[in-house]
C-alpha cells in the first residue's frame, strides 16, 4: 500500500513539474482530466468529468488561477507551474499544486 501511494505521489509531482510552456491552459486541463486530477463537474444531474466547454467556461469566468493569474483557455501555460487553484473565490476552493515559493507569496 505504501509503495502504491509513493508511486502515485511521484506521478503527480512529475506531471506538474513537466514543462508545459508550449501547451495552452486548455491542453493542460485536458491532460489533467485524463489523469483524474480535476475537480468534478456539477453540471447536469450527475457528478463527473467536466466537458471541454465547461473547462473553457471555468477559464472565462476566472475559476482557474495558474500561478496566481486568471488565464484564458487559449493562453500558454507558464513555466514553471507554481500554483493551480480552482474556484479561488468560492467555498469550493481547490488547490492542486503549489510550490513552497508560491505558498510564501500567497499566504
Amino acid at each position: 500500500m505504501a509503495n502504491a501511494v509513493a508511486e502515485a505521489e511521484r506521478a503527480f509531482m512529475s506531471f506538474f513539474q513537466a514543462d508545459w510552456s508550449n501547451r495552452t491552459i486548455l491542453e493542460l486541463l485536458l491532460a489533467m482530466m485524463e489523469r483524474h486530477l480535476l475537480p468534478g463537474s456539477k453540471e447536469g444531474r450527475l457528478l463527473g468529468h467536466p466537458s471541454v466547454s465547461e473547462l473553457k467556461r471555468w477559464c472565462r469566468s476566472g475559476a482557474v488561477h495558474v500561478n496566481g493569474l486568471a488565464l484564458s483557455h487559449r493562453d500558454k501555460a507558464p513555466n514553471p507551474l507554481e500554483s493551480l487553484v480552482f474556484f479561488p473565490r468560492g467555498h469550493n476552493r481547490t488547490t492542486l499544486w503549489m510550490t513552497r515559493e508560491a505558498w510564501g507569496r500567497n499566504k
